[in-house]
This record gives C-alpha cells, structure tokens and sequence, in this order.
C-alpha cells in the first residue's frame, strides 16, 4: 500500500486520524480488487486487461497490429490456461494419490511451448487411460489399504468416482497446456518483434 504522507500539516488531531483512516481503507479496497483480478481462478483478469492495453499501445503508437493481435493472443491464452489449470487441480483433489502423483509429473515436465504440447497430450490420454481403469485399480487399493467389505465399497466407490472426473481432468490439462502452448509463443514473437524494433531505431539513430 501506498504509504499516507503529509508535509507541515495544519490540521487537527481528529481530521489527521480520519485522513489516515480514510487513506488505508481505500488503499485495502484497491489492493483487494487488484489481488481478487489477478487470481487464477478466474482467469488472472488484471493481466488480460494489461495485455489489451498494452497491445492497444503499440497500435495507437506504432500502428503495429500485429502487436495487439500477439498481445490480446497471449493474455487470452494465459487466462484460459490459468482457469483451465485451476479447474483441474480441484477435481486432482478427489483422485486417488498415484493417479494424481502420475498427472503432476507430466504437468510439470513442460517447459517449452513443444513440452507444454506434449504435456497436454500426455495428460489427456493419463486421464482417459485412468478413467477407463479406474473402477478396477481403485477397488484393488481399497481392498489392499483397508481390506475386507468395506475396502471393497470404499475403493468401489472411488473407482466410479474416477470414472468421471479422470478423463474431464485430463481434457482440462489438455486445455491448459495447449493454451500454454499458444501463450509461449505469442510472448516469443513479441520478444522478437521487439528485439526488431529496438535493432531499427538502432541503425536510423547511426545513419
């Protein structure tokens, strides 16, 4: 927070204490709005909003449209990872713990735009694999771990639930990666076109 500064103020005790009062409950308000925009859950809305902005920048400045399209490519891309990325690691939470231990070591393997592809891709086919296993694997743990008619059901019950929420995770780290993938490379082509424009005023400023 911005911190509240006066010089030579000519106020009274009171007045100066609402001042401050008033100084920090609008300085937590902004903080908090730029904390609850930026979160992933929803998508990290501050930073597609930078994005666009930025990309509206070079446009109006340089008339650069390839730069808005690169710009609102990788804040778009970025959100839809970070939304799709936290879709997925909620229903991680009701996966049994080898499925889910599988699905992170693929996850965070991809560190390149190419990795993040094959990351995803891996991912999908992990999930449809498990949840095309799940009943069978997770009624064996349960009768292994807790053992006997109650194993069974509980590890059962499990099973059925991977079923389902396997394959949609996996689809969700599919969409994530791929939107990764997308982000990757809209930031690398922006790095370049800047790396150009920097080498242009270079060479007219020693002309």
């Amino acid at each position: 927070m911005y911190p509240f500064t006066r010089v030579h103020p000519y106020e009274t005790q009171e007045i100066l204490i609402n001042d401050i009062l008033k100084h920090f409950r609008e300085e937590l308000m902004s903080q908090a709005a730029q904390i609850l925009g930026s979160v992933d859950f929803l998508g990290n809305p501050m930073g597609l909003l930078n994005d666009v902005t930025e990309g509206m920048s070079e446009l109006i400045k340089y008339g650069n449209v390839g730069g808005l399209i690169r710009n609102v490519t990788h804040g778009v891309s970025n959100s839809a990872a970070k939304f799709a990325g936290t879709l997925s690691d909620g229903l991680g939470k009701t996966m049994d713990n080898r499925h889910q231990s599988e699905r992170e070591y693929i996850r965070y393997h991809g560190a390149t735009s190419g990795e993040h592809l094959v990351a995803g891709i891996h991912g999908l086919a992990h999930g449809i694999i498990g949840g095309m296993t799940s009943i069978i694997t997770s009624t064996v743990e349960g009768v292994k771990t807790e053992g006997g008619v109650s194993g069974f059901f509980s590890g059962l019950g499990k099973g059925l639930v991977g079923t389902v929420t396997k394959p949609v995770a996996g689809a969700l780290d599919f969409a994530s990666e791929t939107a990764q993938t997308v982000r990757d490379m809209a930031s690398l082509s922006n790095h370049r076109w800047a790396e150009s424009t920097t080498c242009t005023l270079v060479c007219e400023l020693l002309k």
